[in-house]
Formats: C-alpha cells, structure tokens, sequence
C-alpha cells in the first residue's frame, strides 16, 4: 500500500512539474518571439545605412537612429508648402511611370489606410456575407462602390486569422452592422488572433443587445 501511495504521489508531482513547464512556456514564449522580431526587424535597418568611426568601427544602433532621423526629416519638409509641392510633384512622377505607377500607388494606399490621415480600418462591422446566421468581422473601407455597378453596398475588409492577409467583399447596406463601442484596434486584435484576444467590453456595453436590435429592426422592416 505504501509503494501504491508512493507511486501515486510521484505521478503526481511529475505532473505538476509538467504543467508549470507549460505554464512557463505561454509566458516565455510571447515575450521571447516579440524580442525576437523587433531584433530582425533592428538588424535589418541597421545593416541598411552602415558608418564606420575611427577607432570604434561601426557601432550598433547608428544605421537605426540615421533612418529614424531622415524620415522625421522628411515628414517635417513634407509639412513646409513649398516644399511639400515639390514632394507632391515627385509622386506625380511615379505614378506615371508604367511598372512603379502600380507598386508606388498600392503601397501608398496601404501606408494611408494603416498610419494615415486617411484610415480605412477604423470601422468595424459585422457582416452578413455567407448566411444570415453567420457574421464576419470586417472593416468598411469604401462607403460608394457605384463605380462597380452595385448600389446601397459597401466595401467590407475581412481580415484572416493568425495571418496578415484578408478578402474583400462588396455587403449590402442592410447586412451591416456597425459596432460602435469596439474600437478598430480592438476588433482587429481579435479577428487576428481568431478570436482569442479578448475586447474587453463592459457588459452594460455588451454588442449582444446591439444585435438583437439591429435584428429587431430588420424584422420590423421585412413586415
């Protein structure tokens, strides 16, 4: 009895041990794999602008603090009219160039949307895109798309989860709904993690009643 006893105990020791090795791991690991990321993402600007001092060689961090500096310089002299006319004729440039027009305009739409004084995530709404018992959390980036031939519809951005990619769909105005108190950061935290990341609504803010009244309400519609 006493070796069952013993036996028992050992077992479940072990296991404690192996679900603090877990444990450990969740918490590590976030930590370890942002560091790890923000030190490629430091080296490879590093490695870009590279200046050797006398006596020291090229010292780590230098690369960095030059492109942080140049492009703050840049924004400020972007600012300055004169000087931002000769910027605006410079991209005009670009986008008439054939192969660049493309890659240029594309990038920039996407830096606008993203860090701009035109974002184009920072409306989130559920959508429905497949069925009516079935919402998508997605973003509205174009209110008009008149110009496809589509009427009362928006341009609705779905983003993919535990990915950095996403679809977009052209919804009906009427299978929208907007979430209100959720800000855009938070519903892409969530729909990029896949619903893991919590919101972090109060419950007197809870969307649940919000979309009983938006069914509500297209009920009352359709009769």
């Amino acid at each position: 009895m006493r070796t069952n006893s013993y036996t028992m105990k050992k077992k479940f020791k072990n296991l404690h041990i192996v679900q603090h090795f877990f444990q450990g791991i969740l918490v590590v690991a976030p930590i370890f794999f942002t560091f790890y990321v923000l030190e490629l993402i430091f080296d490879k600007l590093d490695s870009l602008i590279q200046v050797k001092f006398p006596h020291h060689g090229i010292i780590p961090g230098v690369g960095v603090l030059i492109i942080l500096v140049g492009v703050t310089l840049i924004g400020y002299l972007s600012s300055i009219f004169f000087l931002g006319r000769l910027f605006d004729l410079f991209e005009r440039l670009l986008e008439k160039i054939p192969v660049i027009k493309f890659l240029y305009s594309s990038l920039k739409e996407v830096f606008d949307s993203l860090i701009g004084q035109k974002k184009k995530f920072d409306r989130p709404v559920l959508a429905h895109i497949y069925s009516d018992e079935v919402w998508e959390l997605g973003f509205i980036t174009q209110d008009d798309v008149s110009d496809f031939g589509l009427k009362n519809t928006v341009a609705v951005y779905v983003p993919m989860s535990l990915a950095i990619s996403g679809k977009v769909y052209f919804v009906l105005s009427s299978k929208i709904t907007t979430l209100d108190n959720i800000s855009a950061a938070s519903a892409m935290k969530f729909a990029v993690s896949g619903g893991v990341a919590g919101i972090g609504i109060p419950e007197h803010q809870s969307d649940v009643s919000s979309l009983k009244r938006a069914r509500k309400k297209k009920k009352t519609k359709k009769a």
